[in-house]
């Protein structure tokens, strides 16, 4: 890799870390509001309720896969005619995608709340005006996902870090205005949350209007690009359908053998979760343009390094912040919620390995996207994840516990990752050698040591929840940044850290 392309990576990452973590405290801070506003049971039904209009937008998610992988691959080529045709294209395809994607939540979403859903039947109203605001939002989330694609695609992070703030803050706003609203406060909630929504997407828009050539409607739009943009979407869909499926299909499942109270476990557990691969998701958001252009300059040695690189990186990046937590999760959740639902640490304890798998795999799925031929991949992948739900349906069915269904996820993981590195050998040609001496043996000796040393002095400290939290916290990581130096990191990584680390300390002085 160049090292321009170096300098880039390393300040969209910066800058998308310290959105990330802004936005994370902000984000954390608002649902202790919100939950003490709703309740757990009102709580349960917006996460049941929002959550089922995410499972049938996958369809957008895919979408927004192939807008960006086009946008970057021809960014890449330099072919800016064929910008504006592949905008435009975008265009088109996700404003007729947002009114079927409407008529299909309303029928499907409907049926579920009045036929399966288990709540009080006196918050009925209240369910349906949740699930409808739901429904607007999501028609303006892809409306603008061409302008978000764009804005990602010419690494503008600072613009995107910003409006994604904004986003947080209005957030916190409308959690802190509940607390003195005296009518139905669900109803509220999802209003001002729908009206937020429709603003931050209306910003995506205006941004990318006023900064970007390409966007814009240009009349000829070869049909060849957009089945091409389609065929691409579709076989997209598989691997997304699987994620979705499982996760708002177990929220369905847990809903019916346990009611609301789980689900308000599992949507705060998802929170955390959600912050956590929002962490690594910085780093890979700033690298993901990389691959696919260097991709389309034909440079795959530089690629290959790059995508072994970065799923360390992002591995590591999520272990360093994600420890604390699994050690911590019972004080955390006591900190951060003045109730602590039932199942909650453990969820997220569970979350938290479950997503350093999602961390490891994330650069694969980017790179395989940049060649587009992804049939088979998409196949293999999305039969493996799709097991998560049936597997999950007969454990729970047989008597298990709700935690039953992260062991489940966990393992179909560990077995779709291995599937990931042998098709990623086969269609990029890089040794599985590389990736198993360079990224994975590395991992498995240093996650041991890392994990072993806080959970050991955890058992060891009788002191104040604050100060044993802050303690192993600062311990953890000084273990964790020795040996991922010492062992996690090849020879030319740490020589290349060691010199960005004196370069940056001799500007200093």
């Amino acid at each position: 890799m160049g090292s321009t392309n170096n300098k880039v990576i390393a300040k969209n990452t910066i800058v998308l870390y310290l959105r990330m973590i802004i936005s994370m405290l902000i984000s954390f801070y608002t649902s202790r509001l919100i939950l003490k506003s709703l309740g757990v049971v009102d709580f349960g039904i917006y996460n049941v309720v929002s959550g089922f209009v995410v499972m049938l937008s996958f369809l957008n998610l895919s979408l927004s896969n192939s807008t960006q992988r086009y946008l970057i691959y021809y960014l890449g080529k330099g072919n800016l005619n064929k910008l504006k045709e592949v905008f435009s294209a975008s265009l088109l395809i996700h404003s007729i995608f947002a009114l079927v994607i409407v008529v299909v939540c309303e029928c499907a979403g409907l049926w579920y709340i009045h036929m399966v859903m288990v709540f009080p039947v006196e918050r009925m109203g209240a369910a349906l005006v949740a699930f409808h605001c739901s429904i607007v939002s999501l028609f303006f989330v892809i409306i603008a996902v061409p302008f978000y694609a764009d804005i990602i695609a010419h690494e503008k992070m600072g613009a995107y870090a910003a409006i994604t703030l904004i986003d947080a803050v209005l957030r916190l706003g409308i959690a802190i205005a509940l607390k003195f609203s005296q009518n139905d406060r669900l109803v509220i909630y999802t209003i001002l949350l729908m009206v937020s929504q429709i603003s931050i997407q209306l910003s995506y828009g205006y941004y990318s209007k006023t900064h970007f050539n390409e966007v814009g409607f240009v009349k000829q739009i070869g049909s060849k690009l957009v089945k091409e943009m389609l065929a691409f979407s579709g076989w997209t869909i598989i691997g997304n359908l699987a994620f979705i499926l499982y996760s708002q299909g177990t929220n369905m499942i847990l809903n019916v053998f346990f009611g609301p109270i789980v689900n308000t476990a599992r949507g705060l557990a998802a929170q955390v979760q959600g912050s956590l691969i929002q962490f690594c998701s910085s780093f890979q958001t700033a690298v993901n343009p990389q691959i696919i252009k260097q991709y389309a300059s034909d440079d795959l040695f530089s690629m290959n390094i790059l995508v072994l690189r970065s799923s360390k990186i992002s591995f590591f990046l999520l272990y360093f912040i994600s420890i604390p937590i699994f050690v911590e999760a019972d004080s955390l959740m006591a900190l951060w919620l003045e109730e602590v639902p039932p199942y909650l640490v453990g969820f997220v304890r569970l979350s938290v390995l479950v997503s350093f798998i999602t961390a490891l795999a994330n650069p694969f799925a980017t790179a395989i996207s940049a060649t587009g031929i992804i049939k088979k991949y998409q196949l293999i992948i999305g039969g493996i994840l799709l097991l998560n739900l049936p597997v999950s349906l007969l454990f729970l069915y047989l008597g298990f516990s709700p935690y039953c269904v992260y062991f489940i996820q966990l393992a179909i993981e560990i077995f779709a990752i291995i599937v990931r590195i042998i098709f990623f050998s086969s269609q990029i040609s890089i040794k599985i050698f590389d990736y198993l001496s360079q990224v994975l043996l590395r991992i498995v000796i240093t996650l041991p040591i890392c994990l072993f040393v806080p959970l050991w002095l955890k058992q060891q400290l009788c002191l104040n929840m604050i100060v044993e939290l802050i303690t192993i916290t600062i311990f953890s990581w000084f273990v964790s940044i020795i040996f991922i130096y010492c062992v996690g990191m090849t020879c030319e990584e740490r020589i290349s850290l060691t010199s960005i680390v004196k370069t940056k300390f001799t500007k200093f002085k």
